[in-house]
């Protein structure tokens, strides 16, 4: 079991072992979508990379499972569209 912190094109930028056996979906999913937040930071209105993960921020979380397959997977879109916030690209802090 394991996590990866990932670009959109599948480059792995970041992998743990994460486990995830017996857990709700739930936990899973709120993990992963705060290991990827955790990698921008911002205000009401917006969010932007944190300075020591940009260029290569993450935009995705796979967790996967001890079978090899995914078992959660987060991206940006999500959480774009879960918090209404915009993403700018060019304010590093």
């Amino acid at each position: 079991m394991r996590m990866e912190l990932r670009r959109m094109n599948g480059t792995v930028l970041h992998e743990k072992e994460w486990p995830v056996h017996g857990r709700p979906i739930g936990e899973v999913v709120a993990e992963a979508r705060d290991a990827l937040a955790s990698c921008y930071e911002g205000d009401r209105f917006s969010f932007w990379p944190k300075k020591e993960y940009y260029p290569n921020t993450p935009e995705e979380v796979r967790v996967f499972g001890s079978d090899g397959g995914v078992v959660v997977q987060y991206d940006l879109v999500a959480l774009l569209r879960e918090t209404n916030r915009s993403l700018i690209g060019d304010r590093i802090s």
